[in-house]
C-alpha cells in the first residue's frame, strides 16, 4: 500500500498492484463507451464522422474556453470575449479554407 496523498495525513492507500490489474480493463471500457456514445450522437444527428468531430472539436474548445475563465460575480454580464464564436473555418487547417 502507497499513501496517495503526501503532504497531509492520507485520506486512502492506493494499493498498487490491484491498481494496474484493474488499469487497462477499466481504461478499454471508458474508451469503448466514449466510442459508443460518439456513434450513437452521429446517427441521431444524421452527421458523417468528419462533421460530428469539428462539433465535437468546437464544443471541447467552448468548454475549455469557459474552463479557463475567471470565475464571475453572480449576475454579472458577460463579457464580449466571453460570447465570441468558434467557426469551422477556424478549425480547417490553412490549407483547406477557403478563400
Amino acid at each position: 500500500m502507497v499513501p496517495v496523498n503526501r503532504v497531509c495525513e492520507p485520506s486512502y492507500a492506493l494499493n498498487i498492484p490491484q491498481f494496474e490489474a484493474a488499469e487497462r480493463p477499466i481504461g478499454f471500457a471508458m474508451v469503448n463507451a466514449i466510442i459508443a456514445i460518439q456513434l450513437d450522437l452521429q446517427r441521431t444527428v444524421k452527421l458523417r464522422p468528419e462533421e460530428c468531430m469539428v462539433f465535437l472539436v468546437i464544443v471541447a474548445a467552448t468548454v475549455q474556453r469557459f474552463m479557463r475563465a475567471p470565475p464571475r460575480k453572480r449576475g454579472a454580464a458577460d463579457p464580449p470575449a466571453a460570447s465570441a464564436r468558434v467557426s469551422r473555418p477556424h478549425l480547417a487547417p490553412p490549407d483547406c479554407r477557403s478563400p
